[in-house]
């Protein structure tokens, strides 16, 4: 869903969505509403979508009265927090709330060896979340704060052991204009590159390593020829034909 409100258009496709609601009723009904909250890549919040005539998204009739419809409106931060205490519950309410503060969902490696089970969100500040897993003594948690012109970006990394088993997913577009050189190796190592760009991240003269087919970021080649995460050199790696990341040489190459 589409719409253009004082000049800019709203889009569901490429806006990202905090949480969705929907009450129940039947579609016939005139107090049926289905609707989901999102945040434009300008960072704008908007509802988006569908009720009957009683409801946000009723339309006035040309024969008079009130039928039902759909639609896109912008609402505040504010608002938005106040939605989102009324229609969500448990978990949902809490990720929602992370999500509207710029947070990304919090991600867990669900290997065998993890129990994600154990570990549980809340909402509230980067801080906030901070201290309450720092109770935990079986867990190493480090905050990262990067100022950027004038913007922050949070990072909280969550060590068990040796393994990192959480991290932030961070909206699209979060990265733009914070170089690779500045950002920890958890931010980018589980990803791929389809995901940095999407996040747009900034590589400056430097290259992401893909050792693999499914082009998963493995460490990052600098403007100087060396490994930024790794040890060494990257002298048996060669800029792939794309020129869009680094790979190792092939057994002819070598």
């Amino acid at each position: 869903m589409k719409a253009r409100i004082e000049g800019k258009v709203y889009d569901t496709e490429t806006s990202k969505k905090i949480a969705e609601y929907e009450n129940g009723y039947p579609r016939t009904d005139l107090d049926f509403i289905r609707e989901a909250l999102y945040r434009a890549p300008d960072g704008t919040l908007f509802f988006a979508g569908e009720s009957g005539p009683r409801m946000r998204y009723g339309k006035n009739s040309e024969g008079g009265g009130k039928v039902g419809g759909e639609g896109i409106t912008l609402t505040t931060r504010g608002d938005a927090k106040e939605w989102i205490e009324l229609t969500q519950q448990g978990d949902n309410a809490a990720i929602a709330m992370l999500l509207l503060d710029g947070f990304g969902r919090i991600r867990y490696d669900n290997s065998e060896a993890c129990d994600s089970s154990k570990y549980s969100l809340g909402a509230g500040t980067t801080a906030e979340i901070w201290q309450a897993w720092e109770k935990d003594p079986g867990l190493e948690v480090t905050l990262y704060l990067t100022a950027k012109d004038g913007r922050e970006i949070d990072f909280v990394r969550v060590r068990e052991g040796c393994d990192v088993i959480a991290w932030i997913d961070l909206p699209a577009g979060s990265l733009r204009g914070v170089n690779v050189t500045d950002m920890p190796e958890e931010l980018l190592a589980h990803r791929t590159l389809e995901e940095a760009r999407t996040l747009g991240v900034d590589w400056g003269d430097c290259y992401p390593v893909c050792y693999d087919d499914d082009l998963v970021i493995d460490d990052v080649l600098d403007s100087n020829g060396w490994l930024l995460w790794g040890s060494g050199t990257g002298d048996d790696l060669v800029i792939d034909d794309s020129y869009e990341y680094a790979r190792p040489k092939a057994e002819e190459e070598g």
